[in-house]
């Protein structure tokens, strides 16, 4: 009886600590409408160190929650638009800013990523960000950076294909 109750226990702490998108699964690309645009992002990795989500905010307002494996989008009216990445905490954060102009019935698809290794030079914004971990009198550290790409309609489809809405 223990071990069953351990078990369950297990089982559903593992689903209030997942880092994984829970929403339906990309099933198409919907449309701009001729007077907004559409803006997606997606984060197609769970285990790169980030354990919350992150608020997807386009000038200040915020439209989501970004799980790994998920993905976000968003109408928004076209002209300037910062785009923001920031932890799901109170004050936290920025991970990544970018600004962008916005084309009425045009669709912009952005990859957010992070990495323990090189940034390549397409990024669009990066923040480099150092890692530490102390146990006792054992210190870890170690680097890494925050990214952000613009990819094309179709390696965005390919890559949202298998993602899940983050909801």
């Amino acid at each position: 009886m223990k071990k069953l109750a351990i078990a369950i226990l297990a089982m559903l702490l593992s689903g209030c600590i997942s880092t994984v998108a829970k929403g339906p699964v990309f099933s198409g690309l919907d449309e701009a409408k001729e007077s907004k645009s559409v803006v997606y992002i997606y984060k197609k990795y769970s285990d790169d160190g980030v354990t919350a989500c992150l608020k997807f905010l386009l000038n200040e307002a915020e439209h989501g929650c970004l799980w790994g494996q998920g993905f976000l989008r968003a109408e928004v009216s076209p002209g300037e638009q910062e785009l923001a990445l920031q932890t799901n905490a109170f004050m936290g954060p920025r991970l990544i800013e970018y600004k962008f102009t916005a084309e009425p019935g045009k669709t912009y698809f952005y990859e957010f990523i992070f990495t323990s290794g090189n940034v390549t030079d397409d990024a669009l914004a990066i923040k480099k960000v150092g890692l530490g971990l102390s146990a006792g009198r054992t210190h870890v550290f170690s680097s890494g950076a925050h990214a952000l790409y613009q990819k094309e309609t179709e390696v965005a489809i390919k890559d949202l294909v298998p993602l899940k809405e983050s909801i």
